[in-house]
């Protein structure tokens, strides 16, 4: 995983070798060096990292699986978690003035004002409350709605307002939505892609399958989305 914080590329590596060893910053020498500044939890003595995501010039997140999320700046790492630890990240969304949305497998997602310093757990079920963001597969925000992936659907909303649509189902996948990621093209029109790089759009009947397959991510937002591909970016089109 990558993300540039300051002008430098951190890096994460998969490893299981101690404290932080898989955290590393490569500057404009292009020599790497393991980010200090946060030390091993006694009950939890390794740092195992599950993806970073920059948030602004200066920042990044590091999802980590056991010891909550970790914040990455020039001086280094801190510890930015508030009373959760079992984190395996899927997603983390970060929007301009400090707002930071990260959707947790089994945990559920949490909200940050504050740049991560201090978070609330959101999207906690439907408007009757039974019905809980399962494993979060993807989380974005868009405009004033944050879009949240799971297995089951997708949740959207803000605060304590929620709905839940159902999601894009593919033929032994193993559970009712199978998509992974999720995006608003500023237009009112949402996509996804599955596990097995299909593409989808919503329409008023639900999910359509689009003809392009073969993308490994969405990037960007609003009218900056763009499909990546082996070949190349490609926007989203008119699912044809």
């Amino acid at each position: 995983a990558l993300a540039q914080v300051d002008g430098r590329t951190l890096l994460v590596l998969d490893s299981a070798d101690g404290p932080l060893p898989n955290l590393y910053a490569c500057g404009a020498d292009g020599v790497a060096s393991p980010v200090a500044g946060v030390a091993a939890d006694d009950a939890l003595p390794a740092v195992e990292p599950s993806g970073i995501w920059p948030l602004d010039a200066g920042h990044a997140l590091l999802g980590t699986f056991r010891t909550g999320p970790i914040l990455v700046s020039r001086a280094g790492a801190a510890y930015a978690r508030t009373g959760f630890r079992a984190t395996l990240t899927s997603a983390v969304a970060a929007a301009a003035g400090g707002e930071i949305v990260l959707a947790l497998m089994s945990t559920g997602v949490f909200h940050s004002t504050d740049g991560g310093r201090s978070w609330t757990p959101i999207a906690t079920g439907a408007a009757d409350g039974n019905k809980p963001v399962t494993d979060a597969m993807d989380v974005a925000i868009a405009g004033q709605r944050i879009l949240v992936a799971d297995f089951n659907g997708i949740s959207i909303g803000r605060d304590d307002r929620w709905y839940r649509s159902g999601g894009a189902f593919v033929e032994g996948g193993g559970r009712p939505n199978a998509l992974v990621e999720v995006a608003d093209d500023g237009r009112g029109g949402l996509w996804g892609r599955d596990f097995a790089g299909g593409t989808w759009r919503q329409a008023t009947g639900g999910w359509t399958a689009c003809a392009q397959g073969g993308v490994t991510r969405l990037d960007g937002e609003g009218e900056s989305l763009v499909f990546a591909t082996a070949a190349g970016f490609l926007h989203p089109g008119d699912c044809d």
